[in-house]
């Protein structure tokens, strides 16, 4: 197989032309869902080529935009291992994800996890594992994304990174106004791009058992929009509708 160049695979990507699956055959993309937009993944690559990271994980792979961008920054510098937990990688996205590491000839320093993020990230910090960068961007659920954060935490070493995607989403909004507000062991990063939050373990959780600091906030007129979206959608898959 021929050894695709990064920004060559990413444009095909973001042109929306059918991709390469495990199973040999290319697949149309879905427009705008399941992917970070060139200037979020700027930020991801530029982020982890600094921390150079000896092992990097990501919650959800999908078509693999972010894997892309992720993995480019280890071929530039010749560093690190990037791990995907994903599953239903193969079910709902032909392995496509996948495929971007074979095709950027980065196989042996990517591994996919088909498991539950919640499974798979209590695995990993029971092994013991660190990884000095982890990207949250599976189930966008308040309830799974404080768990992805909170079993993320036990296996980030001091001056290690999580960064959250889609941050204008009222769910990840609450989960990031929790850590502003209760997690003084983190410190929010600045960059350009608001959809994307990062944030650094800068000091042991030195919290008492029972610390709790009220992070509720006011929603604003496009977090109330999302919301009723939400149920709207959520209410007509209840009746049967599509």
């Amino acid at each position: 197989m021929t050894i695709a160049y990064p920004t060559g695979l990413l444009e095909s990507m973001y042109r929306g032309e059918p991709q390469l699956g495990a199973d040999g055959k290319r697949y149309p993309l879905e427009p705008v869902t399941a992917q970070v937009s060139r200037e979020e993944g700027a930020v991801l690559r530029q982020l982890h080529s600094r921390l150079k990271p000896a092992l990097s994980i990501e919650i959800g792979l999908a078509y693999g935009f972010s894997t892309t961008h992720i993995l480019w920054a280890m071929q530039e510098g010749n560093y690190g291992r990037h791990v995907a937990i994903d599953p239903y990688q193969y079910r709902d996205w032909h392995g496509i994800g996948a495929t971007r590491a074979k095709l950027l000839g980065m196989e042996e320093r990517f591994s996919l996890i088909e498991q539950h993020s919640a499974v798979a990230l209590g695995q990993l910090a029971a092994e013991e594992t660190q990884a000095g960068f982890i990207f949250i961007d599976g189930h966008h659920r308040f309830d799974d994304v404080l768990v992805d954060y909170y079993l993320a935490d036990l296996i980030c070493p001091l001056g290690g990174v999580i960064v959250f995607d889609d941050a204008w989403m009222p769910s990840i909004r609450r989960v990031i106004r929790f850590i502003e507000t209760n997690r003084g062991d983190y410190k929010a990063l600045s960059n350009n791009i608001p959809n994307v939050i990062g944030f650094e373990k800068v000091d042991l959780d030195r919290r008492l058992w029972d610390h709790y600091l009220q992070f509720g906030e006011p929603l604003s007129l496009r977090e109330w929009l999302s919301t009723l979206r939400t149920l709207i959608r959520t209410r007509l898959r209840r009746l049967g509708w599509r």
